[in-house]
């Protein structure tokens, strides 16, 4: 009888693990990619962002599914020469989720070129989600995309980690829609 029992635990174990991995991420019948935190994200957006402690930029957010809907782009161009480069930033995002390790990655491309580039993994908590960076040399940069419902706005934000833990943001994007939402509820 114990081990009927401790089958039917462990099964029951793992059906609710996989059920919880796959909540936020659901795959269609085609494979393609679905997940409901992100479609919030898909449209136009005006940002506002404040870059190590400088004063706040604007710019913009274009999002959408690409690629058969395996990633969502998300294209940013700032306004705002970046000190040094004598440019706006302007960078994409390609977001995805690894089915073989169950987590999120990002890809993102921009103006720095290849060095400042990065690869991602992450993984959803609500209406969070955090990719990890590994950077050159070593330097870890954690960043978040937070959907706020109640303002139907994103706050993206980025941290070192020094030592295991995460410094002050020296980046943080409000990005609220280019074109409001009309008066129907979803």
């Amino acid at each position: 009888m114990k081990i009927s029992q401790t089958f039917t635990f462990i099964i029951a174990l793992l059906l609710g693990a996989y059920s919880s991995l796959t909540a936020y991420s659901q795959d269609s019948a085609d494979g393609s990619f679905h997940d409901d935190l992100l479609d919030h994200l898909v449209g136009q957006w005006e940002i506002s962002a404040v870059a190590h402690g400088r004063p706040p930029d604007k710019g913009v957010l274009a999002v959408e599914w690409v690629f058969n809907h395996q990633f969502l782009r998300i294209y940013e161009k700032g306004t705002g020469n970046i000190p040094g480069m004598n440019t706006p930033f302007e960078g994409m995002h390609f977001i995805g989720f690894d089915r073989t390790h169950q987590r999120y990655v990002s890809h993102l491309v921009c103006i720095r070129g290849g060095a400042a580039d990065g690869l991602s993994y992450g993984s959803r908590t609500g209406n969070e989600i955090k990719l990890v960076y590994n950077m050159v040399q070593g330097e870890e940069v954690v960043q978040r995309f937070t959907w706020m419902p109640e303002s139907h706005s994103w706050l993206i934000g980025s941290r070192s980690v020094k030592a295991g833990k995460e410094d002050e943001p020296f980046l943080e994007i409000t990005a609220t829609s280019a074109h409001p939402l009309r008066s129907e509820s979803k």
